[in-house]
């Protein structure tokens, strides 16, 4: 049995994902923006763990420097959301590469225990700083994003806001692991050595993958801050990170929709579900892990591919041709 291509794929959920707020309602709406805004993040982990093999637990603190850059250059220097967006992106990205520098010497469970080392000094520096990023209360009064004075307020305008970013980084990252470097990044996730001797540059497409992830953090946590219109220091501690790498083993390693789609789900369970037991939740992400490397070693993804194939695509078409003729 044939697979659907990539493109049907893309078109057929670009589509679904459109019509959507005109069927659910804000409640439900409320739980798609931030699960488009989680993915983001997912999107940059599924590329560093699931093709190059690198665990980072320390994704939320990029997500927090993209917060608190955009909280920090709109509050106190008021400067536009859309540049301040802009800013974040780099800054995660930049502080990435200097991160990533000496922790990619690592490897497994040392690579992992030195990211969640980034992760908790970025905690307790936001705790212990007050002048400028507020210590424990953070900073508030976070503007609603907007472009050339048109402010995304309501749940339909950010979630079509997030999603349209979520499906733009979605694209670029599906042209890079089906370009040479994606390549690249499989042969590095399969044997370091015998991608080494085959004449890849192994340290420097690692630090390339960690760059990317953290930049994609760093969106994330810039569209949080606008949403929430605060950034704080508890929303970006290790149990967003470990929430991060369950979606992407979930989802399934490897494979971008994948994870995507099992950071909304598990989102809509984190948000509604589970709310009120929020001083479980590593105990619970922990559960779910074991579980999932269980009943689903390769995630979710083999279980879309079995539902969603080429021939139910064509038929589908068929049938919106049938109804046009008439």
């Amino acid at each position: 049995m044939r697979r659907a291509s990539p493109n049907k794929i893309n078109v057929l959920a670009a589509l679904i994902l459109g019509v959507l707020p005109l069927i659910f309602p804000e409640d439900f709406l409320r739980v798609l923006c931030l699960g488009a805004i989680y993915s983001i993040a997912s999107l940059g982990m599924s590329l560093l763990l699931g093709y190059t093999g690198q665990i980072s637990l320390g994704q939320a603190a990029f997500l927090g420097i993209g917060a608190y850059t955009t909280a920090i250059l709109t509050t106190r220097f008021n400067w536009p959301v859309i540049l301040a967006f802009f800013i974040s992106f780099l800054i995660s990205s930049f502080i990435a590469f200097i991160v990533g520098k000496p922790v990619l010497r690592t490897k497994g469970y040392f690579l992992a225990l030195a990211t969640l080392g980034f992760g908790e000094i970025f905690y307790v520096f936001v705790c212990r700083t007050d002048p400028i990023i507020g210590g424990l209360f953070g900073i508030g009064g976070v503007p609603y994003f907007s472009i050339a004075g048109y402010e995304f307020s309501s749940y339909v305008q950010i979630y079509y806001l997030d999603w349209a970013i979520l499906f733009g980084l979605l694209l670029y990252s599906q042209n890079i692991v089906n370009s040479r470097i994606g390549r690249a990044f499989r042969a590095i996730s399969t044997d370091e050595v015998a991608a080494s001797a085959t004449g890849i540059d192994v340290t420097r497409l690692k630090l390339k993958a960690f760059v990317i992830s953290g930049g994609y953090a760093g969106i994330a946590g810039s569209l949080l801050s606008t949403y929430l219109s605060t950034a704080q220091p508890h929303g970006y501690q290790v149990d967003l990170s470990i929430f991060i790498v369950l979606a992407v083993i979930v989802g399934g390693l490897g494979n971008l929709w994948g994870s995507i789609v099992a950071t909304v789900v598990l989102t809509w369970l984190k948000d509604e579900q589970l709310s009120r037991y929020q001083e479980y939740s590593a105990l619970i992400y922990g559960i779910i892990i074991i579980l999932a490397l269980i009943f689903i070693p390769q995630g979710i993804g083999p279980l879309k591919q079995r539902y969603i194939s080429s021939w139910k695509l064509e038929l589908l078409g068929r049938k919106f041709k049938l109804i046009f003729k008439r």
